[in-house]
C-alpha cells in the first residue's frame, strides 16, 4: 500500500484552519449574545411589566425586582411582588401554579389587596380542553358583528371570565375554596369540573400563603424610605 505523503503533510494546516475558523465563530457568537443581550432583557422586562399592568393598581416601580420567595402549605414554590406608587405600597402579584388541572400544570398571576382580598387571577399559561377547560382559563373579548369594530371597554385591563372573577374582592376563610359540585360556592362548568378545582387550588395557594405570611411579606415589600417614616 502506497501512503500519499502530500495528503498527510496537509492534515495539520487543515486543523488550523479549522480551529481558527471554530475561534473565529466563538468570538461572532460571543458578540452577538453580548449586543442582543440588553434588548432582550429589556423586552423580557417589559413584557414583564405589561402583564402586571393588567392585573395590579396604578404603580411606577419595577415589581419584578421587589420580590419575595415563599414556600406554600404542601412545599411548592411560590413568588409574591410588591406593587409601589410613589413610594407606597399599593399591591402584590402573586406568581404560582397547580399541577391538579385536567392537562395537568396550570400558571397564573392572582393579584392582592393590600389586606389579602383578591383583586383578580389571570391564567399565564395552561394546555386545558379547547372549548371546556379553555373557557375557565381563559380571557377573551366576544365578538360579534355589531361589535367588532367598536372599541373595547376593557381595553388595558383584563376581559370578564365569570369563573376566574368569581373570586375577585373575596378574603380567605378558615376552610379553602371549593366549587359548588363539591359543595362550595365557586363557579363552575359542567365537563370542566377538573379545571375548576385546579383554580380554587391556585386561588387559595396564592390568598392563604400571603395571609399566613403577610406581616413578613409587608416588611419585605415596603419602600424602606416608607418603614423609615
Amino acid at each position: 500500500m502506497k501512503l500519499n505523503f502530500n495528503k498527510i503533510s496537509n492534515i495539520p494546516a487543515l486543523g488550523i484552519i479549522l480551529a481558527a475558523f471554530c475561534a473565529v465563530s466563538a468570538v461572532a457568537m460571543a458578540y452577538t449574545a453580548v449586543k442582543t443581550e440588553k434588548p432582550i432583557r429589556e423586552k423580557k422586562q417589559q413584557a414583564i411589566q405589561d402583564a402586571f399592568k393588567l392585573v395590579l393598581p396604578d404603580f411606577n416601580n419595577q415589581p419584578s425586582e421587589n420580590k419575595i420567595r415563599l414556600k406554600t402549605a404542601d412545599g411548592a414554590d411560590l413568588t409574591i411582588y410588591g406593587a409601589v406608587k410613589d413610594g407606597k405600597l399599593v399591591g402584590f402579584a402573586v406568581e404560582t401554579s397547580t399541577n391538579t388541572g385536567y392537562a395537568g400544570k396550570i400558571e397564573a398571576i392572582v393579584s392582592l389587596h393590600l389586606d389579602g382580598r383578591i383583586r383578580s387571577i389571570n391564567v399565564t399559561k395552561h394546555g386545558e380542553t379547547p372549548g371546556l377547560g379553555s373557557n375557565i382559563c381563559g380571557r377573551s373579548e366576544e365578538k360579534t358583528i355589531f361589535n367588532i369594530f367598536e372599541k373595547s371597554e376593557n381595553e388595558g385591563k383584563l376581559p370578564p371570565n365569570r369563573y376566574l372573577d368569581w373570586y375577585n374582592d373575596k378574603m380567605p376563610g378558615k376552610n379553602p375554596w371549593t366549587v359548588k359540585k363539591d359543595g362550595g360556592e365557586a363557579e363552575y362548568m359542567t365537563g370542566a369540573t377538573v379545571t375548576c378545582r385546579a383554580i380554587a387550588d391556585i386561588a387559595n395557594r396564592a390568598a392563604k400563603t400571603f395571609q399566613a405570611n403577610r406581616d413578613e411579606v409587608i416588611s419585605a415589600l415596603t419602600p424602606k424610605s416608607e418603614v423609615t417614616k
